[in-house]
């Protein structure tokens, strides 16, 4: 799996919401995470947006690598 495929699911189902930048990285427990690079003011918001989306697509997709 390369990084950018959750990278680009994930920005399919935010697309209204205008994230310009996500990063994915590898997480221990999960496989991969998803972080918002944005604003500060912004982040905490769209972090758990993303989040959400994250959980539903691995549970969705073996997204692990």
């Amino acid at each position: 799996m390369f990084a950018t495929e959750p990278e680009e699911m994930v920005h399919e189902r935010i697309g209204q919401l205008r994230i310009a930048h996500l990063e994915v990285r590898p997480d221990p427990a999960f496989g991969w995470a998803v972080f918002v690079v944005a604003p500060s003011q912004l982040v905490g918001r769209y972090q758990a947006i993303v989040d959400d989306i994250a959980r539903e697509l691995r549970a969705k997709y073996d997204l692990k690598e």
